[in-house]
């Protein structure tokens, strides 16, 4: 009886360690896919009647825009906000979401998370 109450405290201690490890890679693999996540977006001003006739655009940091803002996100850019897509078709990359590296091909009225 005295070796299945060590076994069994192995055990324990054995199982706590892989959680422990397990926990660690997930947070690492968290923080990876966070940071591929773009801190800045190209704000276009309200004048602008459409996407495409918009003469520039301001780089802002994405945690400033607010509900309404329009943004213009390139073929190929990882989209910085939720939001929908109001003008044009293009293709984002949504790997830092899905861990698929091929771009998801967009077009007007498509929602779209970030």
């Amino acid at each position: 009886h005295e070796h299945e109450g060590a076994a069994l405290l192995l055990l324990f201690a054995l199982s706590q360690w892989v959680e422990e490890r397990l926990s660690l890679r997930a947070s690492a693999s968290l923080d990876s896919l966070s940071r591929m996540s773009p801190e800045t977006a190209r704000r276009v001003s309200e004048e602008a009647a459409t996407l495409a006739s918009a003469e520039s655009s301001i780089e802002t940091p994405a945690s400033g825009l607010r509900t309404g803002d329009r943004i213009i996100v390139r073929a190929g850019e990882v989209v910085p906000v939720d939001g929908e897509i109001i003008d044009g078709t293009s293709q984002v990359r949504l790997d830092h979401l899905t861990g698929e590296p091929l771009p998801l091909t967009v077009s007007r009225g498509d929602e779209i998370m970030s």
